[in-house]
């Protein structure tokens, strides 16, 4: 039998605020992290978001971002990353700061006055064991569908970490750039990949172009020189 449960969970650092004018709504943090008990007991162990994040990484839905579990609202973000180390759950997002709750959210962010996160899952007690705390120690758990943005989680070990800003500066290459593209909002991982890609063949395509005009010229050069040293040597 399938469980759903949210997680509240935080992590007391430094939020690190983007300068002002950045317009990207980026923001990362650990959404969930592991070996710590929460309020009621329950311990996520190394490797419980394995299985889900196997289905993510190839190609499956990522967790909806919500505002404190407010599954009736409309999402006030998306996550664009996720990924699991030693610490545990590691995320990055973007607010759509176009919706009004997004601006409202964002601002509480930069200003420090709300950091958590907390996920929601579903699980079954097959992938859980009861511990000495009272709670679970959950080894592995079924589905990450959503991971809230919230002022009060109730674990001390999964904040926001950072509210990023991005250089335009810093764009070197074609990968800087498409991480730019992603971070200031303008296109999902997938569409700024495409749109590099397209980007490329576009300047392949002027590159073999350029080369093609400039070997074209120094052709007609020099049948220019042979026509005129033909020429003078017909006048001499």
């Amino acid at each position: 039998r399938k469980t759903e449960m949210k997680k509240n969970l935080m992590l007391n650092t430094v939020l690190k605020i983007a300068p002002d004018g950045d317009e990207s709504g980026r923001f990362s943090g650990y959404a969930s992290t592991y070996n710590n008990p929460d309020l009621a007991g329950d311990v996520m162990l190394p490797g419980c978001y394995d299985a889900v994040l196997d289905r993510i990484h190839s190609g499956g839905q990522m967790p909806v971002m919500f505002f404190a579990h407010d599954h009736y609202s409309i999402p006030c973000g998306v996550w664009d990353e996720i990924t699991s180390d030693e610490k545990g759950l590691h995320v990055s997002g973007r607010i759509n700061r176009d919706l009004e709750s997004g601006k409202e959210i964002y601002s509480a962010l930069k200003f420090g006055s709300m950091s958590g996160l907390s996920v929601g899952i579903s699980y079954s007690m097959k992938g859980v064991e009861e511990n000495d705390t009272g709670g679970f120690d959950f080894k592995t758990i079924d589905d990450l569908f959503e991971i809230s943005i919230c002022a009060m989680p109730c674990n001390p070990h999964a904040r926001i970490d950072e509210v990023k800003a991005f250089d335009v500066e810093s764009i070197k290459d074609y990968k800087t750039a498409e991480r730019y593209l992603r971070d200031v909002g303008v296109f999902s991982r997938e569409q700024a990949k495409k749109f590099i890609s397209c980007l490329k063949s576009v300047f392949d395509r002027e590159r073999d172009a350029l080369r093609q005009k400039e070997t074209e010229k120094e052709i007609i050069d020099l049948i220019h020189s042979f026509t005129k040293k033909d020429n003078q040597h017909g006048r001499e």
